[in-house]
């Protein structure tokens, strides 16, 4: 007996065939769709929601949402000066520095970001580490007032140390 394939046979393959194509594109499209939110939209929602906190001074959360851009998105351009700046507002100087030097990783020549780093080092009485961070801002910006301020304050006080260990060694002696 010969056996023949007709229409009717080969239908149930077409059928699986035209179904699951476009049941695969769907599930394509949905799962770029949500890719593309959250590597893309969500976390600029988030940083946008952590910039209200942060003006509102709320810095606590707006420091747990620039916690969630940068798990998301550790790329995001300021993320983590602005998770120092609301951390260094919160007195968490400690985790603020380490904010600000995280982002000097990826943006050396950030002026605003050394002077704002030397500021706290300063405020936390750390002249010594002060003074690189304002020198490299003062080579970048060298004719900013506030940077020539800053690094004054540091002279002094090293002028003020030298000082003090001649005093101290005429002393001994």
């Amino acid at each position: 007996e010969i056996y023949t394939l007709s229409l009717h046979d080969a239908l149930p393959i077409y059928e699986l065939f035209f179904v699951s194509i476009p049941l695969l594109l769907v599930i394509a499209f949905a799962g770029g769709g949500f890719w593309y939110y959250r590597n893309n939209i969500l976390p600029e929602v988030l940083f946008q929601t952590a910039d209200r906190h942060f003006r509102a001074g709320e810095f606590e959360e707006a420091v747990v949402q620039y916690r969630k851009v940068f798990r998301l998105k550790p790329e995001r351009r300021d993320t983590l000066l602005r998770m120092g700046q609301a951390l260094e507002r919160q007195g968490k100087d400690s985790e603020a520095i380490f904010a600000y030097e995280r982002h000097l990783e990826t943006r050396p020549k950030d002026a605003d970001t050394l002077i704002l780093l030397g500021e706290l080092y300063l405020r936390m009485g750390r002249h010594e580490d002060a003074l690189g961070p304002l020198e490299r801002a003062s080579r970048l910006v060298p004719k900013r007032g506030e940077v020539r301020y800053l690094l004054g304050r540091v002279y002094r006080h090293q002028v003020r140390r030298s000082e003090e260990r001649r005093v101290g060694k005429e002393c001994r002696s």
